[in-house]
């Protein structure tokens, strides 16, 4: 649901790092809040910097705030 959600919606423009793994930082991110401890976690799957953690959530935040 969630992959189909952000695929229909075109939310992510570059994809040098899969969707699947922005969408399991998002999660994360959303336990931790925290885009530092975010970025380690994923880092054990690919390699993601705390700024691009950010960028995802700040995406994600612009996204569902126009569409309230």
């Amino acid at each position: 649901m969630i992959m189909y959600l952000v695929k229909e919606l075109k939310i992510f423009e570059r994809n040098k790092v899969t969707e699947e793994i922005k969408i399991f930082g998002i999660a994360i991110y959303f336990q931790t809040s925290s885009f530092r401890r975010t970025a380690k976690i994923l880092s054990e799957l690919h390699k993601v910097s705390y700024n691009a953690v950010r960028r995802w959530i700040k995406k994600i935040e612009e996204i569902f705030s126009r569409r309230h």
